[in-house]
C-alpha cells in the first residue's frame, strides 16, 4: 500500500473513532467539526489519534483500578461477614453444647427424683398397710374384750332361765294351795269374803313374775343382737385379713 493510500485510511480510522467517542460522551458532532476533520493534515491526525488512544488507555487503567478496588472492598466486606457468621456459629455451637449438658443433668436429676419418689411411695404403702393391720387387730381385740362380758351374761341368763321358770311354777302351785286352805278355814269359821274384795297373793306374785320375765326377755334379745353383731364383725375382720 502506498503512502497516500495509507494516509487516507489512517485519516478515515481517526474520523470514525472520533465520532464514536463523541457519541459515547453524548456529545453530537456538528457539520463544521466534520469539515474540520476532513481538512486535517496527516500530522494533526496522528496527534489527535494519539490523544484519543492515550485517553482510552487511561480510562481502561482507571476502570481496572476501580474494579479491583471494588473487588477488594467487596472481598473484605465478604470476609468480615464470613468472620462474623463464623463467630455466631461458634457461639451457637457453644450454647448448644451447654444446653446439652444442662439437659443431661436435668434428666439425671429427674431419674433420681423418680427413683426416690417410687421408694417413698412404696414405704408409704407399706406403712399404710401395717397401720391398717395394727388398727384392725387392736379394734378386734377391744371389741372382743367389750363383748365378752355381755356374751357371758347372756349365757348365764340362758342357763338360769329354766331354773327361774321352774321356781316360779312351783311358787304358783304353792300359792294356789295356800289360797284354797285359807278359803276353807274362813268358810268353817263362818266368815264370808267377797271375791271382788279378796286379792290373792298369788296374782301379785304372778304379775311380778311376768314383769321379771319381760325384762329378762328384753335383755335376752339385746344379748342376742350383741352376739350377732360380734359374729358379723369377726367375719368382716377375717375377710379383710
Amino acid at each position: 500500500m502506498d503512502y497516500p493510500d495509507l494516509s487516507i485510511e489512517y485519516h478515515s480510522l481517526f474520523t470514525r473513532c472520533f465520532v464514536e467517542n463523541c457519541e459515547i460522551d453524548t456529545d453530537e458532532i456538528t457539520e463544521e467539526e466534520r469539515q474540520a476533520l476532513g481538512e486535517l493534515e496527516p500530522a494533526e491526525v496522528f496527534e489527535n489519534f494519539s490523544d484519543l488512544i492515550t485517553d482510552l488507555l487511561k480510562f481502561k487503567k482507571q476502570y481496572i483500578s476501580t474494579e479491583q478496588a471494588d473487588l477488594v472492598k467487596r472481598a473484605n466486606s465478604f470476609e468480615t461477614m464470613i468472620q462474623k457468621l463464623e463467630s455466631e456459629v461458634r457461639s451457637h455451637i457453644a450454647g448448644q453444647h451447654q444446653l446439652k449438658i444442662l439437659v443431661e443433668n436435668y434428666q439425671a436429676k429427674v431419674q433420681e427424683l423418680e427413683k426416690e419418689n417410687n421408694e417413698l411411695s412404696k414405704k408409704l404403702a407399706d406403712s399404710e398397710t401395717a397401720l391398717i393391720e395394727t388398727m384392725n387387730s387392736k379394734n378386734y381385740q377391744n371389741l372382743k374384750i367389750l363383748t365378752k362380758p355381755s356374751k357371758d351374761k347372756f349365757q348365764n341368763l340362758e342357763e338360769n332361765k329354766p331354773k327361774s321358770l321352774f321356781r316360779s311354777s312351783s311358787l304358783n302351785k304353792m300359792t294356789d294351795k295356800d289360797d284354797v286352805n285359807i278359803k276353807e278355814k274362813l268358810k268353817n269359821e263362818g266368815i264370808v269374803v267377797k271375791s271382788k274384795e279378796f286379792k290373792p297373793c298369788h296374782k301379785r306374785v304372778k304379775s311380778d313374775f311376768e314383769a321379771i320375765a319381760s325384762q329378762m326377755h328384753k335383755k335376752s334379745s339385746q344379748f342376742t343382737k350383741t352376739a350377732k353383731l360380734e359374729s358379723g364383725i369377726h367375719k368382716v375382720f377375717k375377710s379383710n385379713a
